[in-house]
């Protein structure tokens, strides 16, 4: 299984070392602009718009680059093409690997990335959360379970969708087809309200988010690991079927 597993990281190993990259750089970024706001130039601005900024910036410090972890997982879908495509699941068929010990080893590594991903957001959270001087609240750990879940299932899903259809493509259509139609009708309530408020911040969404979410928030890792259930069991179903 370990082999397997490593497998799995070293064809997948470029992109996760991007987007390390990528979420390194923007906690330099955000470090360095909260030194601006207090020592450079951010810091000759009005005391209101020192105000308004800062409580966005802190805010979006603390998410994104976490969002940038959650998203490594997202990307493997892209081995799983691979693999479809370059044929090498035929020979996997005649090699003394089952199909359900080779999504385990597949949804070990996501399962291992999303950890991953999740101590760091966690880390990371903490670290602005001491810079800006905001506290770290239930509040920002369960919008910190919300985006590991719902990472998550979007990641399952294309990957059980690139299994059943044995290519990508129309796995990305129907999941980011759904996403953005999710996204536009949980969108309207909250710009509505920025409509009535236009001094609205990104802290009031954030709120706005929880308003929504707190009645599941307590069910969320029990939604995340009935993800994974029944990735495991639908994957290891589909990959049962021979290719032609």
């Amino acid at each position: 299984m370990k082999s397997l597993i490593y497998r799995e990281f070293f064809l997948y190993r470029k992109s996760v070392f991007t987007a390390l990259g990528v979420f390194f750089g923007l906690i330099v970024m955000g470090i360095l602009i909260i030194l601006s706001m207090q020592f450079g130039n951010l810091a000759k601005a009005t005391a209101d718009l020192t105000t308004d900024l800062g409580g966005n910036i802190s805010t979006i410090l603390t998410y994104m680059p976490g969002m940038i972890l959650f998203a490594i997982p997202l990307g493997y879908f892209e081995v799983l093409d691979t693999d479809f495509s370059s044929k090498w699941m035929r020979f996997q068929y005649a090699s003394p690997v089952n199909e359900s010990r080779l999504v385990l080893s597949k949804l070990s590594l996501i399962g291992i990335l999303t950890v991953c991903a999740f101590v760091g957001s966690i880390l990371n959270a903490l670290l602005f959360s001491l810079i800006c001087d905001k506290p770290f609240t239930q509040t920002t750990l369960s919008l910190i379970v919300l985006m590991m879940t719902v990472f998550s299932l979007i990641t399952i899903t294309l990957c059980v969708l690139t299994c059943l259809f044995r290519k990508s493509t129309p796995a990305l259509i129907i999941v980011f087809a759904a996403v953005f139609m999710t996204f536009i009708a949980l969108s309207i309530p909250m710009l509505e309200k920025a409509s009535d408020n236009h001094d609205i911040q990104f802290f009031d969404i954030e709120m706005m988010i929880m308003e929504k979410v707190s009645g599941i928030a307590p069910f969320l890792p029990f939604i995340l690991a009935a993800v994974f259930v029944l990735g495991y069991l639908i994957m290891t179903a589909l990959l049962r079927r021979r290719e032609k």
